[in-house]
């Protein structure tokens, strides 16, 4: 889950490493649970039918992300290393839904549902739903842990990924992306494609990363430390905010081109990280 950032209001702290031997106290550890070894993803768009320029281009981002070696950040999780598991479906699916302006998490089970007829079930595939400005939503039934601008008392998240199970279509593993160029969720100008879509980008890769190594919510997260205890490889790497609430978080290469988007904790380093 993808939290929104608060404000600070002085430059942060640079940090000097520590002297060898050192760990950083909040490693990842293994519950036991499913992990993500390959996976096609499909991208779920609301109320834009061109493919995902209402979000910036989400599709690019995900193409260069499996060719990567960011993506290897995993490899440690899912105990596979080979190159090209994680691909794009060359299909997309729309969803119209005018006038909807609050998704509820069985209103975003229905989608995952209904896309999962049409794309297949499993741990090999993930959705992502994507919805349109204006629009809020809540992970939880109680509607306590919502993505929602315009009601601070619940805003507690930007995006999240989560999984169900159907009994037609069976496991069925999904992220929901809102739209994230707003204060508390936006990565800092300027941005190498636009705020837009490398805000867009940098909470797909945090939801994707999660999902290929913590699906279910049992397999891969830390208690090593208490602060970030329950927390899975993205929301350790959480960035901090600038004076305008935007997340600061690094510019680096992705398969060749440049992304502002968050690292990945991984376990190999201690420490968030752009390459296995």
């Amino acid at each position: 889950m993808r939290q929104p950032v608060a404000p600070f209001e002085a430059n942060p702290l640079v940090v000097p490493s520590p002297p060898l031997p050192s760990f950083y106290p909040a490693d990842m550890t293994f519950h036991g649970g499913h992990v993500v070894t390959s996976a096609v993803s499909t991208d779920v768009f609301v109320n834009c039918a061109s493919g995902g320029t209402c979000w910036g281009n989400p599709g690019g981002f995900l193409n260069d992300l499996g060719k990567s070696t960011f993506i290897h950040v995993v490899d440690q999780y899912v105990h596979v290393a080979t190159n090209n598991r994680y691909t794009l479906n060359s299909t997309f699916f729309t969803l119209k839904a005018t006038g909807h302006t609050f998704f509820s998490r069985a209103d975003i089970d229905s989608v995952a549902h209904s896309a999962a007829k049409l794309g297949g079930g499993g741990y090999g595939r993930v959705y992502h739903i994507y919805l349109p400005k204006g629009t809020d939503t809540c992970a939880d039934p109680g509607e306590t842990m919502c993505y929602s601008p315009d009601v601070p008392s619940v805003f507690v998240l930007c995006a999240y990924h989560s999984s169900d199970s159907f009994s037609d279509v069976g496991k069925v593993l999904f992220s929901v992306e809102p739209f994230q160029d707003i204060p508390g969720c936006a990565v800092a100008a300027p941005s190498p494609n636009g705020q837009l879509a490398d805000s867009t980008n940098s909470a797909l890769s945090h939801e994707l990363f999660e999902t290929l190594t913590d699906p279910d919510g049992t397999a891969w997260f830390t208690f090593a430390s208490l602060p970030e205890a329950g927390n899975e490889i993205g929301d350790i790497c959480h960035g901090v905010a600038n004076s305008v609430h935007d997340e600061i978080v690094p510019t680096f290469l992705i398969n060749g081109k440049r992304y502002e988007v968050q690292l990945e904790y991984s376990n190999t380093y201690h420490a968030c990280a752009s390459t296995r």
